[in-house]
């Protein structure tokens, strides 16, 4: 069963890695096309948030 979750922890590293690039491309993107200035700062902190899951997975 180890190897099991070792799979499962290493699909997991990757799907927070590829969630945690995506907000950023989309906090840019957002930041780029938008006027109001709310919105980025949201995303902003959805990266930020994205990040620290990552490390706290990866680092436990």
């Amino acid at each position: 069963m180890l190897w099991l979750d070792s799979i499962l922890l290493m699909w997991v590293n990757r799907i927070l890695l590829i969630g945690t690039v995506f907000s950023f491309v989309l906090a840019v993107i957002i930041f780029k096309k938008s006027s109001d200035r709310d919105l980025p700062f949201i995303s902003f902190i959805i990266g930020i948030g994205f990040i620290s899951t990552f490390f706290i997975v990866n680092y436990t």
